[in-house]
C-alpha cells in the first residue's frame, strides 16, 4: 500500500508539473505582437554635401620628378624648388603615368618590371599632396605616407 500511494503521490506531482509547464493563453497585459502595425516610412537622408573642389585641401607645392622606385611599396621622388627631395608613395592623379612596364631586357629582381616613365623624368609639375595614415609599405605599419593627389604638368 506504501508503494501504490508513493506511486500515486508521484504520478500526481509530475502531472501537476507538466500542466504547469504547458502553453498559457495570453492575458490582457501581455503585448500582441501577432499584429505589428506597420512602420512608417522615414524621413530620406539628406544628401551629403558637394565634394571640395579640386586644390582646396592638401599643400601644393612645384616639383621636378626625379626618380620611381618599386620594392615593398611605390616610391616617386620629386625634387622641390628649394632642392628638397620629397618621395610619394602613391599619386592619385591619373591624368600621367609617371611609371610604366619596362621592356623585358630592362626587367631585374629589384625593379619587378615596373620603372619611371623617362618621358616625365627631369620635368616639372605641381603637385597637391596629403599625409595620410597608410601602411608604409606592403603589409607594413601604419604610418604617415605622402600622396600625390593632384598633379599637372608646371608652366
Amino acid at each position: 500500500m506504501k508503494t501504490l500511494s508513493l506511486s500515486f503521490l508521484l504520478s500526481l506531482m509530475l502531472a501537476v508539473f507538466f500542466i504547469s509547464c504547458g502553453e498559457t493563453t495570453p492575458t490582457d497585459s501581455a503585448p500582441d505582437t501577432t499584429h505589428e502595425t506597420p512602420k512608417t516610412p522615414e524621413e530620406p537622408e539628406e544628401t551629403p554635401p558637394p565634394a571640395p573642389e579640386e586644390n582646396t585641401a592638401g599643400t601644393t607645392i612645384k616639383a621636378k620628378y626625379k626618380s620611381f622606385e618599386f620594392g615593398d611599396a611605390a616610391y616617386y621622388e620629386f625634387e622641390t624648388e628649394a632642392g628638397e627631395s620629397i618621395t610619394f608613395n602613391r599619386i592619385d592623379d591619373r591624368s600621367l603615368s609617371f611609371h610604366l612596364d619596362l621592356p623585358e631586357a630592362e626587367i631585374t629582381d629589384e625593379n619587378q618590371g615596373i620603372g619611371a616613365n623617362k618621358e616625365l623624368l627631369g620635368k616639372w609639375f605641381t603637385i597637391t599632396y596629403e599625409t595620410k595614415q597608410e601602411p608604409t609599405y606592403t603589409d607594413g605599419p601604419v604610418g604617415d605616407v605622402l600622396v600625390a593627389t593632384k598633379i599637372v604638368a608646371a608652366e
